[in-house]
């Protein structure tokens, strides 16, 4: 048996489609590269603003560093004579843990205190 506020939501999701609808029909046809003008003032309008400008300026610099994860990587490979394979199998096992963690937590710690967790 349906609920009558089930009911309702879903004749009010249809409604809400059928308006959607009427609304794309009813706004005029633009083509492409009116389309691609409007977007590209859009953004260059965007970038005008100086926070804007200082973030694709940090993105900018933060893809020009390098970063410390690339020193680690090589300096395991280098000097460490890691192999690549372990490196992937400990990429799998940091896989495994973030997803088993928290599934092992919810299960049987979520009633815990953190003061019995940790003395």
């Amino acid at each position: 048996m349906v609920d009558i506020n089930e009911e309702l939501f879903i004749q009010s999701i249809m409604y809400n489609m059928q308006i959607a609808h009427v609304e794309l029909e009813d706004r005029p046809k633009i083509g492409f590269w009116q389309l691609m003008r409007i977007r590209w003032l859009s953004i260059k309008q965007g970038i005008s603003e100086p926070i804007v400008k200082h973030f694709y300026f940090f993105l900018l610099l933060q893809g020009l560093m390098p970063d410390f994860a690339d020193f680690n990587y090589y300096f395991s490979i280098e000097v460490m004579k890691i192999s690549l394979m372990d490196i992937g199998f400990g990429t799998i096992i940091v896989g495994i843990a973030v997803i088993a963690f928290p599934v092992i937590y919810i299960k049987f710690m979520k009633d815990w205190e953190f003061r019995r967790l940790f003395f």
